[in-house]
């Protein structure tokens, strides 16, 4: 396994060029095995992962690393801003009887997001797609838009948070096809 490190320092001007930075590195490990639809992929969970730095880190900076193997991309994000606490979530950690419980976060005529609790410090997201019965014209999308999509291009979506060092830490896995 091999690990790249990007520093991303929050602000909108910044996202073109780390994303295209980060797009060619992985093309450049791959190269030429790498299918564009991968590549949409890796680019989709960056772009969402990047924004949430923006719109909700609340701190100067955040982590990017990608760890490139042989199976798969994974596209972790870290910071050190505002807690994440989706839902019915107060606080970390949560108690550990929690481990399992369901929580939705969101949910629009379209689909529903869900976290499910790993750990007193840890979530997986999942999406339920809703059958189309009847579109309500007053629904809102979903205010967490970005897990839908994180959810549906990646193999696997968790959230982490480090107690000790105070990181919120999210993480999209994106299979390689064979």
């Amino acid at each position: 396994m091999v690990t790249n490190k990007y520093l991303f320092d929050n602000r909108i001007q910044s996202l073109t060029v780390l994303l295209d930075e980060i797009i060619q590195s992985i093309r450049n490990y791959y190269h030429p095995h790498i299918q564009e639809d991968i590549i949409s992929c890796c680019k989709h969970a960056l772009i969402e992962l990047l924004t949430n730095g923006i719109k909700h880190s609340a701190c100067e900076n955040s982590t990017i690393e990608i760890i490139f193997s042989l199976t798969d991309i994974v596209i972790r994000k870290s910071d050190s801003g505002a807690p994440f606490l989706p839902g019915e979530i107060e606080s970390w950690p949560l108690a550990p009887e929690r481990t399992g419980d369901r929580i939705l976060i969101c949910q629009d005529d379209f689909n529903s997001v869900y976290a499910t609790v790993k750990s007193p410090v840890s979530l997986f997201f999942d999406v339920e797609e809703r059958p189309i019965d009847v579109i309500d014209p007053s629904s809102a999308m979903l205010d967490h838009y970005g897990f839908l999509i994180l959810s549906k291009v990646s193999a696997t979506f968790t959230f982490d948070y480090n107690l000790e060092s105070k990181l919120n830490v999210f993480t999209a896995q994106i299979e390689l096809k064979n």
